[in-house]
């Protein structure tokens, strides 16, 4: 039979040979947190874009100061975006970890 759930999260099953068989289900924090992540990703990933096109691509020639000061800029918040969402979410899963670390790298390379 189905014992009574632990948690509202767990259910336990009684499997063949009288052993006692956990489902854990997905917990809501981790994907709160995963969807947080992602809106933070994005959002971050067109800010930078809009900014490195305007004032990088398109005053390259007019402007070559201001495109590589802009430039250095957004070097440095690449650098310093993950450490600030992962202290602003307070996200202790090393997945979502992972995917807020890794995003910037890939805008800095593209």
């Amino acid at each position: 039979g189905v014992a009574l759930p632990r948690f509202v999260s767990d259910l336990y099953i009684n499997a063949l040979g009288g052993r006692t068989v956990g489902l854990l289900f997905p917990c809501m924090d981790f994907w709160n947190h995963i969807t947080q992540a992602l809106v933070l990703i994005t959002v971050f990933g067109v800010v930078l874009s809009f900014v490195v096109f305007e004032h990088v691509v398109k005053n390259r020639r007019h402007r070559p100061s201001t495109s590589r000061t802009v430039g250095c800029a957004t070097i440095v918040a690449c650098i310093l975006f993950p450490y600030a969402a992962v202290f602003l979410l307070d996200v202790q899963n090393l997945v979502v970890k992972f995917m807020l670390c890794a995003s910037p790298s890939l805008f800095m390379f593209r």
